[in-house]
């Protein structure tokens, strides 16, 4: 699913230049659950916008889902972002005036062609455990709730990778616990590769593989 082949990304030049990713080499096998750890800065989230083509400017060769990122123009790009991989974030970027099934179906809001949009959206609701909270709107939703409609969104163009950043970090520790079960349980029965960033690795107790990065460099990668 992943194979990275000697990843460096600087920003800046000169001696201003800053390391985010150096010499980076890994391969993550489909229905791999990866977690990344490491401190601020380390290159955790330089390693997300690569793999989900939002960020070109590397050197090396990134392979996903057996398309090589760099050989792809800025439609193809698009496509892969949109087909291949969801996004989950830390903030759960839900537009208000939407409700839960609204935002889901965003990507098809403009649309007149996708017809089943609405069917496909209440169907992952349902998937992450929301089937009751279809025409709620963000703000009467808890932060779990919230991050179960931001889920149902990454999943709703059923994609092959997630790729989630910090997805409890505005969370409580049952909360995220929660969220957590709800990733490992789309990674078991639904076959999807995830890789999380966290700050909160002993959470994910069944994750197959573990990413420590430190300035940039990956110092370990170990089943848990």
């Amino acid at each position: 699913m992943i194979h990275l082949d000697h990843i460096s990304r600087k920003y800046g030049t000169g001696e201003a230049a800053t390391s985010a990713l150096s010499d980076l080499t890994l391969d993550v096998p489909a229905g791999a659950f990866v977690t990344v750890v490491g401190t601020s800065g380390s290159g955790k989230t330089t390693l997300l916008n690569i793999l989900g083509g939002l960020d070109g400017d590397y050197s090396g060769t990134a392979v996903i889902a057996g398309k090589n990122l760099k050989q792809m123009n800025d439609r193809e790009l698009s496509r892969f972002r949109n087909q291949v991989v969801g996004f989950v974030f830390q903030h759960f970027n839900l537009l208000e005036h939407l409700d839960a099934l609204q935002n889901v179906a965003l990507s098809t809001f403009f649309s007149r062609e996708d017809t089943q949009a609405p069917e496909r959206a209440e169907e992952v609701l349902a998937r992450v455990g929301l089937r009751d909270k279809l025409r709620k709107l963000p703000g009467q939703l808890s932060g779990g709730q919230k991050q179960r409609v931001a889920i149902a969104r990454a999943l709703f163009s059923r994609p092959r990778l997630i790729l989630a950043d910090e997805p409890t970090g505005n969370l409580d520790t049952n909360t995220g616990s929660q969220i957590i079960s709800l990733f490992e349980s789309l990674n078991a029965d639904d076959g999807l590769t995830v890789v999380a960033v966290t700050h909160e690795e002993f959470l994910f107790k069944n994750a197959t593989l573990a990413l420590h990065l430190e300035d940039g460099r990956l110092v370990n990668g170990q089943n848990p």
